[in-house]
C-alpha cells in the first residue's frame, strides 16, 4: 500500500484536486483509499466528459460562446481538458445578437453579450498572443487586431472560436466550416503555424493535440482560401487533412506574399500529415507545390477537381503530380486524382501543359487512380481538339512510367484513346511484364469516362489473375457526389 494512503482524507482530496483528471484516475488505481477518496472528483470527471468530450454547433447553434464560458468557469477548471472533439457547423448562429447592425445600443439587454461575459472573453482573447498580431498583406485589406475587443462585443464569433480552440489542450478532432467572420481564425492559424516552426518552440503552445481536421467552405459556389489548409499541416501533432471547396488565386502568380512561404522550398519540411483529402478543389500547382514541400511522410493524396464553380484556377494535374514526385517520392502511397467538372483543365488557352510525368520515381506507391490523360503522351484527345492522332501520342511504356510497388491501378480513357484501343495496348503490355516487373498488381480498372471497361481488358486481366473492379471513389466516403453538384 502506497505510504500516502494513511494521509488524511482532507489532505487526499487537497492532492487529488492539484493533479490532472487522468493522473487522479491513476492514482485511484493504486489503492482503494484513494479510490474512495476521490470518488467525487471521479464522478464529477465522468459528467464532464460525457458533457463536454464532443461538442457540436449541430447539438447547440451558440455552442462557441456557451462552451467557452464553461471553460472559462473557475469552479469547473477540468471543462476544456474534457473537450476532444469540435464540430464548427455552416447552421452554427455566427453573431450572438443578430440585428447587430441596428446598434448595440438599440438592442434589448437580453439580447447582447452580457458585459462581464465579453469582458471575461476579451480577457482570454488577449492572452493568447496569436489573436495580438498585427499582419498586412497583399493579398488581403490590413488586418487590425486592435478590433479584437470590438468584435467580441458586437457578438460576432470568429474571435470567440478561436479562443476556444487555443485554449483546449486535448483537442483531437475538429470540423469547421467557414461561414461569417474567417480573418480571425485564419491570422490566429498563420501565427500559430509560425511559432511551430521557430527553432525553440515555447513547450505550451496551443493544439498539441491536434489530429484530425476538416474544413470547408459554407457556400455551393467560391472556395475557403487553400492558406488555412497550409497552416493548419504545419501543426506538428496533426495527421490527417480533409478540405471542402479549397481553392488557391492565379496559378501564375507566386504565393509569395504568405507567411513562411519563404521556407517552404529551402528543405525545412515541418509537417507531420500523412493523408490529404480535397473534395471539389481549386488548387493551382503552385499551392500543391507548397503544401507538399511541407511533408515529411504524406502517405495518401487524394484530389478531386471542382471546376470554375470553385476558383479561377485550371486543373493540372500533371503539376500537381510533378509537385508531389518533387517532395514526397518517398513515402506517397495513394494517388487519386478525379476530375468532377471535366471543363476547366489546363490546355493551349491557360498556358502550355508540361509533359507527362513518371510515376515511377514514387519509391512506395501502391494505389493510382487518375485520367490516362494525366500521364500519357497525347494532347489532342486530353483538350478535346479534333485532329487523327499518331501512335507515338498513346506510347507508353508502364515499366518506365508505373512504380513496381504498384497494387491498384485504375486509369480513365477519353473517347478519342478508346478509338485507337489504348487500354487494350496497355493491359497487355503489363501483362508481359506482370511477373517481372508487376508482381504486386492485385487490381487494375481501364475504363472509359462512364466507368465502363471492355470485355478484352477484362478477359486480359483474368488471364493475369488480377481482380478486375474499380476503385470506389474516395469522395463517397464523405458523403460527397459530385452528381449533386
Amino acid at each position: 500500500m502506497s505510504p500516502l494512503a494513511n494521509l488524511p482524507a482532507e489532505l487526499k482530496l487537497c492532492i487529488a484536486e492539484s493533479l490532472s483528471p487522468i493522473e487522479r484516475f491513476s492514482l485511484g488505481l493504486t489503492c482503494k483509499a484513494f479510490w474512495f477518496a476521490f470518488s467525487s472528483l471521479l464522478a464529477k470527471h465522468k459528467e464532464l466528459d460525457r458533457k463536454y468530450r464532443r461538442v457540436s454547433t449541430e447539438d447547440d447553434s451558440f455552442m462557441a460562446w456557451n462552451v467557452l464560458s464553461a471553460v472559462l468557469d473557475p469552479d469547473n477548471p477540468d471543462v476544456a481538458w474534457h473537450i476532444e472533439e469540435v464540430g464548427l457547423g455552416s447552421q452554427r448562429t455566427t453573431i450572438y445578437s443578430e440585428p447587430y447592425w441596428e446598434g448595440a445600443e438599440e438592442l434589448d439587454a437580453s439580447e447582447r453579450l452580457m458585459e462581464e461575459v465579453a469582458d471575461k472573453f476579451i480577457e482570454a482573447a488577449e492572452s493568447i498572443e496569436f489573436l495580438t498580431v498585427h499582419y498586412d498583406s497583399q493579398r488581403e485589406p490590413a488586418f487590425d487586431y486592435h478590433l479584437l475587443g470590438e468584435d467580441i462585443r458586437m457578438g460576432i464569433d470568429a474571435p470567440v472560436i478561436v479562443t476556444l480552440l487555443f485554449l483546449l489542450p486535448r483537442l483531437r478532432d475538429l470540423h469547421f466550416v467557414d461561414v461569417g467572420d474567417f480573418e480571425w481564425i485564419l491570422n490566429g492559424f498563420r501565427q500559430l503555424a509560425l511559432a511551430y516552426e521557430k527553432p525553440n518552440p515555447a513547450p505550451n503552445l496551443p493544439l498539441q493535440c491536434l489530429t484530425n481536421i476538416y474544413i470547408g467552405h459554407w457556400d455551393t459556389e467560391l472556395s475557403l482560401d487553400w492558406e488555412l489548409a497550409y497552416c493548419v499541416i504545419r501543426l506538428p501533432s496533426l495527421r490527417s487533412l480533409v478540405g471542402h471547396m479549397i481553392g488557391s488565386t492565379d496559378q501564375d502568380a507566386p504565393e509569395d506574399d504568405i507567411p513562411g512561404w519563404e521556407m517552404a522550398l529551402d528543405g525545412s519540411q515541418s509537417s507531420n500529415v500523412e493523408e490529404m483529402t480535397f473534395l471539389h478543389s481549386g488548387l493551382s500547382r503552385q499551392a500543391v507545390l507548397a503544401l507538399a514541400s511541407r511533408c515529411k511522410n504524406l502517405k495518401k493524396f487524394k484530389y478531386s477537381n471542382g471546376g470554375a464553380t470553385v476558383t479561377d484556377v485550371v486543373y493540372d494535374p500533371r503539376g500537381m503530380i510533378n509537385a508531389l514526385s518533387r517532395f514526397c517520392y518517398h513515402s506517397l502511397e495513394v494517388l487519386c486524382l478525379e476530375d468532377d467538372d471535366q471543363c476547366n483543365r489546363i490546355g493551349e488557352m491557360d498556358g502550355e501543359e508540361g509533359p507527362p510525368p513518371s510515376l515511377h520515381a514514387f519509391q512506395e506507391l501502391r494505389i493510382i487512380s487518375c485520367s490516362a490523360a494525366d500521364i500519357y503522351n497525347n494532347s489532342s484527345y486530353r483538350t478535346g481538339r479534333e485532329g487523327p492522332l499518331d501512335r507515338e501520342d498513346l506510347s507508353f511504356n508502364p515499366e518506365q512510367k508505373l512504380p513496381s510497388s504498384l497494387r491498384r491501378l485504375q486509369l480513365t480513357f477519353l473517347v478519342d484513346a478508346l478509338a485507337y484501343k489504348a487500354p487494350e495496348r496497355l493491359i497487355n503490355e503489363i501483362a508481359s511484364a506482370k511477373e517481372s516487373y508487376f508482381a504486386e498488381l492485385k487490381q487494375i480498372w481501364l475504363c472509359d469516362e462512364f466507368g465502363n471497361i471492355n470485355a478484352k481488358c477484362e478477359e486480359k486481366a483474368k488471364e493475369m489473375g488480377v481482380n478486375c473492379k474499380p476503385i470506389p471513389s474516395f469522395a463517397a466516403d464523405y458523403g460527397y457526389d459530385p452528381q449533386d453538384w
